[in-house]
Order: structure tokens, then sequence, then C-alpha cells
């Protein structure tokens, strides 16, 4: 399972981090040695094993001794763009296998295929993610590896170009070049069949000591695919690494200068908010009145990472926006033009779990109803990516619907200027409902009210649970399969591996089931709602291990049912 950034122990909270140590000073030139004397030892350039490494970073994210950010947002973004990454390199390797790939049932090749990233630098202003995926059968492997890089600067997370660390840059790509095409040459052994014309395909990734540039070999050895790793240490390039940039300040222990303004005759749109999670800023274009959201785009990067954006540069208007995100308006140019935000809305057909594209793992179970986006309106596999308001996922396309209609407005207590889900829920026969969810700051509020279906007009509130820890659950039953009184259900995560549950009858303060399960075993554990049994209404099942658990409506609780 892949660490969570946010199971870090953030250090950094409570001590600054260690300085950086600048790039190692040329050998001093040895003393001539007397007649008599032996000459003496060439001095080291190379600091020893022992000391401070060239970056003050923590890539070992399984030890809790992490030092990342203090500041959440950039944890959280980071940890977004992280598993978006790994989504899209274990979606590449399916794509090669084809649409009818299916990892739980390999075709009669055992052609597996699978993608995943980590990240090997980890530092408080440079991050590198590293992703590599690979399709494997009988007769061929076949992989790809590609660097992502990111800045976090003033509480910005940023794309970064590794060969703007470098200048002149020509110069940078050459030098890599020349090593790559000499680690060929003395890697040709009959082990290794690197392909000399990879050396004009370097992925490179910046790494902690060193400019790095790798491509995927045949190892026959291990009848396996390895990286070719060719590094150029920075201590070995200092006259490319200018004085001002990024790697010196890094080196010194210093703040990294902060990017070039756009300058007014340059600029074609306005940034409005932090640089965010896509899923998220599109829960907070969705606060803004119509014909706002006509003005607004989205300036889009690599692994989910985005950035709403002005379609203009109107001081007053981009200022008021960008207040209203809790950014500061700046001005950018962005290529191609950016065009009006216009999400492809959908709504769920039926309860259903939201998953992992790469392990299946449930992420959320979204509610019968609730309004959600797809990453890809004319994408006809099987499975299909939507975004919530929390992250993306996978759900089955056939359990989806076009929504075009309107999408009810938060009331007031839920974050401002963002979007919680969604649904639009049945609370009675002739009574419609909507179901707001919303989880910030490892605090979940999940209310329900009563609406106007036409005009998305909000009505009273029916009900509100305020619970610790993030949401995994928010849906609505009732306690009989015809008529009976509605049922709110909300799950929210705990410590470790734990996920509790409570229900209760809207209206009713004290629940009527409350349940704390473990989810190590995520197969065997679940919670369904109105499930029917030979002629019995059971308003909740839940599985934890083999056996479900039926709950029953005794008038007051929900219980399993009396032994016969």
């Amino acid at each position: 399972m892949r660490p969570s950034l946010f199971a870090l122990c953030l250090l950094a909270c409570t001590e600054a981090p260690p300085p950086l140590p600048r790039i190692a000073p040329p050998a001093p030139e040895p003393p001539v040695p007397a007649e008599d004397e032996a000459p003496a030892p060439a001095a080291e350039v190379d600091a020893p094993e022992d000391e401070e490494p060239l970056f003050a970073i923590y890539s070992d994210l399984d030890a809790d001794e992490g030092v990342l950010n203090p500041d959440p947002r950039v944890a959280r973004v980071l940890q977004g763009i992280l598993d978006n990454l790994s989504r899209a390199s274990n979606d590449a390797a399916a794509g090669r296998v084809g649409d009818d790939y299916d990892p739980d049932e390999p075709s009669e090749f055992d052609t597996t295929a699978s993608g995943d990233c980590g990240m090997p630098l980890l530092h408080e202003h440079l991050v590198t993610i590293t992703c590599t995926d690979q399709t494997t059968s009988r007769m061929d492997v076949s992989e790809n590896s590609a660097a992502h890089h990111f800045t976090i600067l003033g509480g910005e997370v940023r794309p970064y170009d590794p060969w703007d660390a470098f200048a002149p840059r020509a110069e940078a790509q050459a030098r890599l070049r020349a090593a790559c095409l000499s680690a060929v040459e003395e890697a040709e052994d009959g082990e290794r069949l690197p392909f000399r014309a990879s050396c004009d395909q370097l992925s490179v990734r910046l790494d902690e000591d060193g400019l790095q540039g790798f491509f995927p070999v045949a190892d026959y050895s291990t009848d396996e695919n390895v990286l070719f790793t060719i590094e150029l240490p920075y201590a070995d390039i200092p006259e490319l690494i200018p004085e001002g940039g990024l790697l010196r300040a890094l080196f010194a222990g210093e703040e990294p200068p902060a990017p070039p303004e756009t300058e007014a005759e340059e600029a074609n749109a306005t940034a409005v908010s932090h640089a965010d999670l896509d899923q998220r800023l599109i829960a907070q274009w969705q606060t803004l009145d119509d014909a706002t959201r006509r003005q607004v785009g989205l300036r889009r990067w690599d692994g989910g990472l985005a950035q709403l954006a002005y379609l203009g540069t109107d001081v007053a208007i981009a200022g008021a926006l960008a207040t209203r995100f809790g950014a500061t308006a700046a001005r950018v140019h962005v290529e191609p033009a950016l065009r009006p935000l216009s999400p492809t809305w959908v709504r769920t057909a039926d309860d259903l779990n939201l998953r992992t594209a790469e392990e299946g793992t449930v992420l959320r179970v979204l509610p019968g109803g609730a309004i959600v986006s797809r990453a890809d309106p004319a994408d006809a596999a099987r499975f299909v990516e939507v975004l919530t308001p929390f992250e993306h996922g996978v759900v089955a396309r056939s359990v989806l619907r076009p929504h075009a209609g309107c999408i009810p407005r938060a009331p007031e207590g839920f974050e401002p200027g963002l979007q919680p889900l969604t649904a639009i829920v049945t609370l009675g026969r002739r009574s419609d409902g909507v179901l707001f969810a919303q989880s910030e700051g490892g605090h979940t509020r999940v209310a329900v009210h009563d609406l106007t279906p036409s005009s998305c007009a909000v009505g009273d509130r029916r009900f509100l649970v305020e619970a610790e820890g993030p949401l995994r659950d928010a849906r609505l039953t009732r306690t009989a399969a015809s008529g009976g009184l509605p049922l709110l259900v909300v799950g929210t995560y705990g410590e470790e591996t734990a996920v509790t549950y409570v229900a209760h009858v809207l209206g009713t303060e004290a629940p009527v089931w409350r349940a704390t399960f473990d989810l190590r075993d995520e197969t065997r554990t679940g919670v369904r709602l109105g499930e029917r049994v030979d002629g019995a209404y059971f308003p909740v099942t839940f599985e934890e291990g083999r056996e479900p658990t039926r709950l029953a409506w005794t008038g007051t609780e929900l219980a399993p049912p009396a032994a016969e």
C-alpha cells in the first residue's frame, strides 16, 4: 500500500529542517612531499557517508520521521498528485493490453499490467515523482518510465522543468547524453541489450546527488526489465548550476527564488485560486453564479494539479474572485488559451462504491443521486473515471445517468467557496430532498434538506450529523420496505484501518445503531442498505469477515433479528 503523506510525522511543525550543504568546493592541491616522505593522499571531494546528504530529504516514506511541509494543504495536494499519477500509470499499462483487460481475470497468455509511482526525492521545496508502468506476457515485457517534478514555493505547488535548473540547458543535455553513450558501451556485456538510440530519449529527474537520465532495458540475467540509469553528480557540473537558481538555493539552505511574474502585455488570463487538485477546484467553481462561471477556466498540469483562472485581465473582477477563493490574483499566459470550464455532469442511479483504478480499493461510498463529473465523457469502458469533491475514482459506467439540470447550492455551515458532495434523494413518496456531505480538516459534516427539484431551491434542514474523521459513506434508506422512517447512515474513517458507522432516524438525535469495523480485509468489509432476504427486509447489513450481519428495525433501534 502506498504510504500516505498525511500519516507522516511532520517534524517541520516543531523544528526547522537541517541546513543544506553547498556544492563541495574543488579539492585543494596536495602539498609537494619531501623526497623522503610518502605522498599525501589526495583530498576527497565527496562528503563522508555519515554526513548530511546534498539535499536534506526524507525519502523513506515508511519511516515515522518524515519531514515535508507543515502546511496540510500542501501535503493533501502532493498526496493527490501521487495518487493521480499512479492511477494514470496503471491505466497506461492496461491500455497497452487492450480494452478487455481485467486484472482479476488475466488472459490465456498470462498477461499482466501494472503501474505505480514513488517519490525518490521529497524535499520541502522540491519533489520528484517517478512513475513506471509495465505489461508482461509470456512473449514480451514492455515498460515505460517518466519523472514529474514539482516545486513548493510560498505554499504553492507548481510543476517544474528539471532542465530549468541548469544553464545553458543545451550543455547539460549534451553532458548527460555523452555520459549515457559511454555507460551503454560499458554495459553491453551480453546481459543487457540497451539501444543506443535510447540516449536520445532519456527521461530525466533531479535526485539528491545529481541529474539522472534513465530508460528501461531488458536484463536477461534476471529475466526482468530494469531501469538503466546514468547520473551526472551536481559536484561535477557546478558551472552549469547558475547562481540565484533553484539548486543553488537548496544547496545553501536558502529560500528558493519566486517564479517571475508575467508581464502585463504577455498575460491572457489571471489566476484566481491556489494551485490545487482539479476535483476540488471544480467544487469551488460550482459555488460561483452562472454569469461568473462562464468567465472562469481551469489551468491544468500533470497529476490533476490545476488552477482556476479568470479569462481576462480586469484587475477588479480577478481580484474579487481571488479574494473569494483565499488567494492573490496573478497575471498568467496560458497556451492554448483557456476556455470556460464546462464539466460533464452525471448522476448515480444507485448507491455505489468509488474505487481506485489500480487496486480497486474502496475510497468512498456514493449515495444514489450523487452528482459527479465525468473525467472523459467519450470513455466507453465498463469502468469510467469520475471526479467528486474528494478525489478521482472509477465507477461502473452502467450506473451513471446524464444530469442536465441544476445543482443545489450548499447552505450555510459548509466550507465557504467549496461545493460539498451533493446528492438528490427521495425522503418520502412525495418528498424530495438533497444530501450534502463534506470533510475538511479531519471533520465531517452531513446534512439533509428539503428540495424543490425544478429550481434546486434548498429548503429546511431535516437533519445534521457532524463527526470526526474523513467521510467514507453517507446514504439514506428506510426502516421498512414500504413506508417506514427515513434513516441516515454515515461512515467516517478513524485511526489506522478503522471506520465508524452511525445510523439516525431523521429528526432523532440519538443514533439507532453504531459500530466500528476493521478495513484491513477490504473485500470482506462493507455496509449494504435496504436488503430483502427470504421475504424479510433489513435496513442495514454489514460484513466483517465471511458472514453478513443483518439488522432489522425493532421500533427503537437497529438490531439482529431475534432467533426463532
